[in-house]
């Protein structure tokens, strides 16, 4: 099983951009592309990306992101258990269910289920505040 993980993780090296012609028709395909550019962009300088973390009232910019296929998981944190459990047949996604878009509940959760430990750098996506605002960042856990 191991050799097969190695191999198929090796295949996916190259940008998968330059695979595939991915169509940005969305804002939170814009997004997503944006995210997973900033994430290539960290790994090019040597960089270990830890995963994504994305807040998602629906999973709309969670599967934008996986079909990118990244190698670092992408956490997804819901409101709801039905959003969660949809989650799960995406490329990558670990989904986590909670209520509020907090980041530092995020990174509780990731660090009391052995995700994330201090210094861990992640890529953020916060989709929408009730502003209509998007949000795309860098974090150390701390």
């Amino acid at each position: 099983m191991q050799k097969t993980l190695s191999f198929n993780e090796k295949k996916n090296l190259v940008d998968s951009r330059l695979r595939f012609n991915f169509n940005v028709e969305e804002e939170n395909e814009l997004l997503a592309e944006a995210a997973y550019g900033l994430y290539r962009s960290i790994s090019q300088i040597k960089r270990n990306i830890s995963g994504f973390i994305v807040f998602s009232k629906k999973g709309s910019l969670v599967r934008a992101l996986a079909k990118y296929r990244p190698l670092s998981p992408i956490f997804a944190f819901a409101p709801n258990a039905q959003v969660a459990d949809r989650l799960l047949v995406s490329f990558g996604v670990v989904p986590f269910v909670q209520g509020e878009q907090n980041l530092e509940e995020a990174f509780a959760s990731l660090k009391k289920s052995r995700y994330a430990k201090k210094d861990d750098i992640f890529v953020i996506l916060y989709p929408a505040s009730n502003r209509g605002a998007r949000l795309l960042g860098i974090s150390n856990v701390v």
